[in-house]
């Protein structure tokens, strides 16, 4: 496929990085491949790769969180074989969701407010209002039966404990690299920047007017509201694809959180050439210096 990508920002470079998505080192869209104002970059490639949830944003040197804050990222999935075989929903806005949650500060016009201290230099920039596809206080009504929600977090630095007010437990059935090999059941779900999960949640025992809120450690950001009968009906697979792995303990993921004095091993093959980047996905900490890059030949 080929995609052509202008840039319209007026005194600003930019670039457009396709997190998860293989390709060749010169379509990644690094800080190496700057777009100037007012000129275009189109890549070619070839996406070979299974089903995923998977974002787009720039990447720009020392600009990157500003441009991300900003606005300037969004979703895109890949299908397969296994996606299409699997019988989970996939009616993309009626029961296949997609919710990019993100934090922000707002300056009294109710534009975002990006101003970087000392702290949020040393942390990242984190807003104290809660944003879902760029909403503010923002409620789905949803049927009485099984929904797919496809979760991001968009955001520069915040790590996100999600669960919902009735502490109903949901299945998840994908992370960052694409399904996993079977549904996993939990009642809380942490995502650091960048990552995200695909989860299945049933809302077959609720009556038409219940809410349910989404909340963060605790704090409620999103409301559901039950509403009508589902049209179809489905149940959690047992199980949902076969992974290929090199480790035995091997989960698909480009991102993952690295707390204190801890140590995460990470391993991977690559069948595409060029130089590749790897960096701190708390923004500011990239923007700072935290990130280098690897060549494949």
């Amino acid at each position: 496929m080929s995609v052509q990508v202008e840039n319209n920002l007026e005194d600003e470079i930019t670039t457009i990085h396709w997190h998860g998505l293989e390709v060749d080192g010169d379509a990644d869209g690094g800080p190496h491949s700057g777009i100037q104002p007012g000129e275009s970059w189109t890549p070619e490639f070839t996406i070979d790769q299974p089903a995923a949830t998977l974002w787009y944003h720039p990447h720009p040197e020392k600009n990157t969180g500003r441009q991300v804050y900003k606005g300037l990222a969004g979703l895109f999935f890949i299908e397969d074989e296994v996606s299409d075989s699997l019988g989970i929903p996939k009616d993309y806005g009626v029961n296949d969701v997609p919710l990019i949650i993100q934090d922000k500060q707002f300056n009294e016009n109710g534009s975002f407010q990006y101003e970087l201290g000392m702290h949020d230099v040393m942390n990242g920039l984190q807003g104290g209002t809660m944003l879902v596809n760029g909403a503010v206080d923002p409620y789905l009504e949803v049927p009485k039966g099984m929904m797919r929600l496809r979760l991001l977090n968009g955001s520069n630095a915040s790590v996100y404990e999600l669960h919902f007010s009735n502490n109903q437990t949901f299945y998840q059935i994908a992370s960052d690299g694409g399904f996993l090999e079977n549904p996993i059941e939990m009642d809380e779900l942490i995502l650091g920047p960048a990552e995200r999960a695909e989860i299945l949640v049933d809302f077959s025992n609720f009556k038409d007017g219940d809410t349910i809120q989404l909340s963060n450690k605790g704090s409620e950001f999103m409301k559901f509201v039950v509403n009508g009968e589902s049209e179809s009906n489905y149940a959690i697979p047992e199980q949902l694809t076969t992974i290929e792995k090199i480790d035995p303990d091997e989960a698909r993921k480009d991102t993952f959180i690295v707390y204190p004095g801890e140590k995460v091993r990470a391993i991977a093959t690559f069948n595409h050439s060029g130089v590749f980047m790897y960096h701190c996905h708390i923004l500011e900490h990239e923007d700072a210096g935290m990130m280098g890059q690897f060549k494949v030949e």
